[in-house]
């Protein structure tokens, strides 16, 4: 609970700088669409006040949203290119919700064109506005004389992909302070951190090194050697946690599961299976019978003027 300031100060920036870059990216959204001279503009320039009072509607539901696609998550452990595929879903929900509510609200009549340069603008700012937040988080994270201290249960090739994982993302807040090894022939140290013995030593060394936290990384434990090693972290009141040691497949084609706090392996599901990919794909039919239903309308009117204009003659 140490670093619950932090977080909240960061995600605090990270919100702030959010709506920052959206209310740009729609000024910037509303000066092509209007008055950069590229789309035509058949029916005059709109007053920008409507817009901007549909703008703050719409900063509310991307909040919503974005806090529901866990781009506010504390110590986010995942890759930049994991956030800009949520950022990218997270933009597409938000902007199918908005543009349902222009079909409701009829007192004024909204550019869709708008709407979708705003989407590409705003997928395009956020991406670059996180990355700075990112490595403000770094910087922040350096500067602070504080670190969860860390030791990693196993040296294979899952424990030295996690450890370089920590060092490239220094916002986790994670300082590697040595391994614990189940392997013979090892070396006193792995990328500069030192090797503490063998797993048979955790609680001398939890005693000693007084760690925050334990991952285990090592394969081939049998269970009772991992309740050993779990039994041992809670008697110090260490927060132990589990890296599956089948991380290729874990990255691939199964997905996991929690079903009050027994972990499952499942294969992942079709892509229609996903809650987000059915409301993206209704959306982008209700939007598609909505496009065919205006173009008939406009069709029909036309037909109608022309049969008025044949009979007045």
């Amino acid at each position: 609970m140490k670093y619950k300031g932090y977080t909240i100060y960061t995600t605090i920036i990270r919100a702030a700088s959010d709506l920052l870059v959206v209310y740009l990216c729609f000024l910037a959204a509303f000066w092509i669409r209007f008055h950069s001279g590229i789309f035509p503009v058949a029916l005059g320039i709109p007053a920008i006040d409507n817009y901007i009072e549909a703008f703050f509607i719409a900063a509310i539901i991307l909040l919503f949203v974005f806090k529901a696609f866990g781009l506010y998550t504390e110590h986010k452990l995942f890759k930049f290119s994991g956030e800009f595929s949520l950022l990218v879903k997270s933009m597409t929900v938000g902007m199918i919700a908005l543009m349902a509510l222009t079909f409701i609200h009829r007192d004024f009549s909204y550019s869709r064109l708008l709407v979708a340069l705003s989407w590409g603008l705003c997928i395009a700012g956020l991406t670059v506005s996180r990355y700075l937040v990112d490595n403000l988080e770094d910087r922040l994270c350096q500067a602070r004389q504080e670190h969860k201290k860390l030791i990693i249960l196993g040296t294979g090739d899952t424990a030295q992909r996690l450890l370089g994982n920590i060092k490239k993302n220094r916002r986790w807040g994670y300082e590697v302070i040595g391994f614990l090894t189940n392997e013979l022939n090892v070396p006193l140290e792995i990328k500069d951190v030192p090797v503490l013995g063998d797993l048979s030593r955790l609680d001398e060394v939890l005693d000693k090194k007084r760690p925050d936290e334990v991952m285990l990384a090592a394969a081939g434990l049998s269970h009772q050697e991992m309740v050993r090693l779990i039994i041992a972290c809670e008697k110090k009141v260490v927060l132990f946690k589990l890296v599956p040691d089948m991380f290729e497949i874990i990255t691939s084609k199964v997905d996991v599961y929690d079903m009050d706090g027994i972990p499952l392996l499942g294969l992942k599901e079709l892509p229609l299976g996903y809650a987000w990919n059915r409301f993206v794909k209704r959306g982008c039919d209700i939007e598609y019978v909505n496009i065919k239903s205006y173009r008939q309308s406009v069709k029909e009117k036309k037909e109608i003027i022309v049969l008025s204009l044949h009979y007045s003659q």
